[in-house]
């Protein structure tokens, strides 16, 4: 699970700039047991991404086995899509 301040990094150095989109952190995993997405074997969140628009309508929602990674080039796009 990735920290806040991790997040922090990678918002300001994100895809050769600051990102536009805000990024969230669940280290008390509220949000996780909310979406499902909560490992309580672990004590963790599976790696999952949300996409939520300005209306707070989930958009997009993946879970990914923790042993692959995520594109930030892709998940912009995504974003970038479902903006306009």
């Amino acid at each position: 699970m990735d920290t806040p301040e991790v997040h922090k990094k990678l918002s300001d150095t994100g895809l050769g700039g600051k990102l536009r989109f805000p990024l969230l952190s669940d280290v008390d995993g509220k949000l996780g047991k909310a979406y499902g997405v909560f490992n309580e074997e672990k004590k963790n969140d599976r790696r999952a991404t949300v996409i939520v628009d300005s209306n707070l309508k989930v958009r997009r929602f993946y879970i990914s086995d923790n042993k692959i990674g995520r594109s930030i080039e892709e998940l912009y796009r995504i974003a970038m899509a479902l903006k306009s």
